[in-house]
């Protein structure tokens, strides 16, 4: 067990989409990440049920926390825990079993995938043998903890932010913010109640772009639904949300403006 905790709490970004070809009836669920409701005096942690092969059913298995609570920022929190996330997920589908005394080197080399560790790319079981078998400590979950609402929406979208910092120009993610803030406090004012992402539904997304064309023009509507179909894609890929709306709602046509001629 000691030899699994660490090897998904080694700290990485992955350079690989993940994979979706679970089957029918997988031996575990995917991965989640409890952040507790944004509340940062609380443990945030990794959680995720493994099949008894004795029972046959799904079980809890325990929390795994590692250093993500020594960290004071919500964004910076779920960046290690999607890493967490990320790295028990790979090792799951590669076939490791958290209830077998079960060694890294076991797993089949050609599906134990590469990680990012401080830069360089090493092998989880490679990085095991370096290590001085620091564990993630671990708790049994309450029953209050298991129903999670998803991450707050403003915590998510500074997520997103924080991850197209390095990746789009400066005044690229200065768009995505005014945009992002636009859509946030107008669902405060229309929604009120909605506060998480597991709320958020495409009804509200399209009531909010309804709203843009109304006011203001199509194309108006068009850069909002771009924007925000980049925030929520970003999430989905995280698995922050499991669907990304705005590709369900159609772009609408925008008649350009054109300059009047005089004789």
């Amino acid at each position: 067990m000691s030899i699994f905790l660490h090897a998904i709490t080694i700290e990485h970004e992955s350079e690989h989409d993940l994979e979706h070809d679970l089957s029918t009836k997988p031996n575990f669920s995917v991965p989640k990440i409890y952040t507790a409701k944004g509340d940062l005096s609380k443990r945030w942690y990794v959680y995720f049920s493994f099949r008894n092969p004795k029972t046959n059913k799904l079980e809890r298995m325990k929390n795994i926390y590692g250093k993500a609570n020594n960290y004071k920022t919500k964004a910076d929190r779920l960046t290690i825990l999607t890493s967490y996330r990320k790295n028990l997920l790979k090792l799951l589908r590669a076939g490791y079993s958290p209830l077998e005394n079960q060694s890294v080197d076991k797993i089949h080399e050609p599906d134990l995938k590469h990680v990012r560790v401080d830069n360089k790319i090493e092998k989880i079981k490679t990085e095991h043998k370096k290590s001085n078998n620091n564990i993630a400590n671990i708790e049994l979950p309450t029953q209050s903890e298991t129903k999670d609402l998803g991450m707050p929406l403003k915590d998510a979208f500074d997520y997103v932010l924080k991850l197209k910092k390095n990746q789009v120009k400066a005044r690229t993610v200065q768009d995505y913010r005014l945009k992002g803030q636009a859509f946030l406090k107008w669902l405060s004012e229309n929604y009120p109640n909605i506060k998480y992402t597991h709320q958020l539904t495409k009804k509200m997304l399209l009531d909010f772009l309804n709203e843009i064309v109304i006011n203001t023009s199509p194309r108006n509507r068009n850069n909002f639904r771009l924007t925000l179909g980049t925030f929520l894609q970003t999430l989905e890929e995280n698995e922050i949300i499991k669907l990304n709306f705005i590709k369900t709602i159609k772009v609408l046509k925008s008649v350009p403006n054109r300059n009047k001629t005089f004789s």
